[in-house]
């Protein structure tokens, strides 16, 4: 990481996650056809680097299966890395999800 970089990321997790391109990422790649794409951008806003990501629901998916496979995205071993790197750690991770989703679990 290099100091003042608007985007310390780790180039080879930014790289997998197709951060910041205009490709889909491979993350959700594993998922049962609920997901359609995820798409990673990262910003550097009020002095802090944020990391977003927006996963696409398959037309036909039903909100229950989507909102459970959009929770296991943050298992995935790239996202745990970058939590683990935040100077916050787990309270720094954020899940929106439709209000059709209800409460996380």
């Amino acid at each position: 990481m290099v100091t003042g970089d608007p985007k310390p990321l780790d180039p080879q997790v930014a790289g997998r996650l197709a951060c910041d391109t205009s490709k889909p990422s491979r993350l959700g790649a594993g998922s049962t056809g609920t997901i359609t794409r995820v798409f990673c951008d990262t910003s550097f806003l009020f002095g802090d680097v944020w990391l977003a990501l927006a996963v696409a629901k398959a037309a036909d998916a039903s909100y229950q299966d989507f909102c459970r496979e959009v929770q296991e995205l943050t298992k995935d071993a790239d996202v745990a890395a970058l939590v683990r790197r935040s100077p916050e750690g787990s309270k720094g991770l954020y899940i929106l999800l439709p209000t059709k989703c209800g409460p996380p679990k």
